[in-house]
């Protein structure tokens, strides 16, 4: 870099960060609403309830439903509680037949037969819809086959090569294509040892998908070409773009602020925005790491911290909530109770791997406390002269029902993979048996939360039994990301890895022609987000040497910001 250009660049880190006390002081500007597509007319997502496992068909019902939620609301319906006449209320109808053992009413079968909108058909109980619609192959140039029961581990979409895994590869039902020029075969399901056979086929603006395919989720599997199948037909005019999200993961209190400030030269370098998650007090009431001595402090404690994200704000950062204390005093959640390594606001043990188990909420899982808990941490921000974030990141992707709604009351965009409950729509949920899923594109979820996608993972290649990938697989499943029309390729550094495995990502994923964005603009199309809750005034304030500061960031802050994206260009 030019001497000059040095300069320049460091004068607008000067001037941005001159203007973050007063963001801090000044309430979040709401922004101009853009247009929801489908808005006016929702989706109805019906779900089979008649089989062996009715709480699957109502989480992938939640599943189905979220992923529509890029395009508008979604209300969810069990099949036994459709009422005759009321799809034509809607949009459109996704249908989840999830369970083998559950037939559609005649009720509903006579409805969709004679229905004009888009609908989207899941695996089980096809048999039924087309013997109840009159001309069904001269009407959409195919018909359901015989079950197949031969292994098929992969699945081909728009050119690339989907997983498929064993303990789901066997058993699809059949489609035989009567009419091409009718019906095209928009995926297949393919193994070693059995011929190619459609996997999705789409009719005019009705599709068919041979199987659910929520179950064993992963960055490469089918389910990423299920959700792109999603997209086109829910918003079969939408736009071709790939953009792409990283994350500093798990930067609180005692991270090093010298190396903050190195992974902010790094990606600012290289034109790149990027997000910081922050846990504001570093715990550890064992003495784990202190010689058995609690210890306990938090950002306001660690001024040069503060300063280094600051600089990263400056640089081309977002600042994340990433939990209070990313940790609970309550029990080992599952290791020893210091900040960054366990679980906040869900329990979890680890068995002698590493690999996690979920066990249920903590002790006072109380939708109050967890916002009382919220609130501490967001006073936190407040006296270390940090702006209020706007986006959360529960730790270890895992939260109960009561800690999601007291998050969803804070901060508006959570950024992150979700659980969700069986039981949850009707009030019941059942606490224990999380479901986990992953977008590849923002959505507003069935709980109003704005969801921001991570569908990567991180490059930790010696940590392979907690999650951990090589760079080559990151870059790998961005690449079967590029299936996806309007779609991301998300990933997370932590903060205290080798900076080489960070910039190889990025620059790998940014190769396959993904363009870096802020997670703000990511969820622009979403509409406006909800105004934060104003703080309350509590302990000690902004000093008057600070509130100078930021009176003068007022004036100097647009042209820092001017100044920041003409580097940018460069």
């Amino acid at each position: 870099m030019q001497p000059r250009r040095s300069i320049v660049a460091l004068l607008a880190r000067l001037l941005v960060a001159l203007g973050l006390g007063l963001a801090g002081l000044a309430p979040a500007q709401a922004q101009a609403p853009a247009p929801v597509r489908g808005a006016a007319k929702p989706f109805l997502v019906v779900y089979d309830d008649g089989g062996a496992r009715p709480e699957l068909g109502e989480v992938y019902g939640v599943f189905t439903a979220n992923l529509l939620g890029r395009y508008g609301p979604a209300e969810i319906r069990p099949l036994s509680g459709y009422r005759a006449g009321e799809l034509q209320n809607y949009r459109a109808l996704a249908y989840v037949g999830s369970e083998y053992d559950a037939e559609p009413s005649p009720t509903f079968l006579a409805d969709v037969a004679a229905s004009e909108h888009p609908v989207l058909w899941l695996q089980h109980g096809i048999h039924q819809l087309a013997a109840a619609t009159p001309g069904f192959a001269q009407r959409f140039g195919w018909r359901p086959g015989a079950y197949d029961t031969r292994a098929r581990t992969q699945v081909a979409y728009r050119g690339r090569d989907f997983t498929r895994r064993a303990e789901s590869a066997a058993g699809l039902p059949g489609v035989e294509v009567t009419d091409p020029a009718k019906a095209e075969v928009l995926a297949t399901a393919e193994g070693e040892a059995a011929a190619p056979v459609p996997w999705a086929v789409r009719s005019g603006d009705f599709v068919y998908v041979a199987e659910t395919p929520y179950a064993y989720l992963s960055e490469d599997d089918r389910y990423v070409a299920f959700a792109a199948l999603v997209q086109r037909w829910a918003d079969p005019g939408g736009p071709e773009r790939h953009r792409a999200l990283v994350r500093i993961e798990d930067v609180g209190p005692e991270a090093d602020p010298d190396r903050l400030r190195r992974i902010a030269d790094l990606l600012f370098a290289e034109g790149v925005p990027f997000q910081v998650a922050v846990y504001d007090t570093y715990r550890d009431p064992m003495g784990r790491f202190s010689g058995g001595r609690p210890t306990s402090f938090t950002l306001k404690d660690r001024p040069l911290v503060v300063q280094a994200l600051r600089y990263m704000v400056a640089s081309g950062g977002t600042l994340v909530m990433h939990g209070h204390t990313h940790q609970t005093d309550v029990r080992p959640n599952p290791f020893g109770e210091v900040s960054g390594g366990d679980y906040e606001f869900y329990g979890a043990t680890a068995d002698a791997g590493g690999r996690m188990t979920l066990d249920g909420p903590l002790p006072d899982d109380d939708e109050s406390a967890w916002q009382a808990r919220l609130d501490e941490g967001l006073e936190v921000w407040r006296r270390a002269g940090l702006a209020r974030p706007r986006i959360f990141t529960t730790p270890h992707y895992a939260a109960s029902p009561a800690a999601y709604a007291a998050i969803g009351s804070r901060l508006p965009v959570q950024y992150e993979q979700v659980n969700y409950f069986p039981g949850e729509r009707a009030g019941r949920p059942d606490l224990r048996r999380p479901f986990h899923q992953f977008v590849p594109y923002p959505v507003r979820d069935i709980r109003g939360a704005v969801v921001v996608p991570e569908n990567l993972g991180r490059p930790a290649p010696d940590q392979a039994a907690a999650g951990g990938r090589t760079v080559e697989a990151v870059i790998g499943s961005a690449e079967r990301n590029l299936a996806v029309r309007d779609g991301f390729a998300s990933f997370y550094h932590h903060w205290y890895r080798d900076p080489a495995e960070l910039m190889a990502t990025v620059r790998g994923v940014r190769a396959l022609g993904y363009e870096f964005v802020p997670a703000e603009d990511a969820v622009a199309d979403l509409g406006p987000l909800p105004a934060a809750p104003a703080p309350e005034e509590a302990g000690e304030g902004m000093s008057l040497t600070g509130f100078l500061a930021a009176l003068a960031g007022l004036f100097v802050g647009a042209i820092g910001l001017g100044v920041f994206a003409a580097r940018r260009r460069r």
